[in-house]
């Protein structure tokens, strides 16, 4: 299965950490803010996929749903 990991609450420690070996990166729309500055979900999921290619992002918005890829 993997490492899975949900950074909350999140802060500035992030950065820091070997994100590299996370198989599944559980992320809200405030969460997702430290990662990249995008506001638009799809644009969200394609820079985290960038960032940690080897990871499946899971990212929830609330009342509108969620997106995983």
């Amino acid at each position: 299965m993997g490492i899975v990991f949900n950074p909350s609450p999140i802060d500035e420690k992030l950065s820091g950490y070997p994100l590299k070996f996370v198989k599944w990166l559980l992320l809200n729309e405030i969460e997702r803010h430290t990662l990249t500055i995008e506001t638009d979900p799809l644009k969200i999921l394609g820079v985290l996929g960038r960032k940690y290619p080897s990871a499946c992002i899971v990212l929830t918005l609330g009342t509108d749903g969620v997106y995983c890829i």
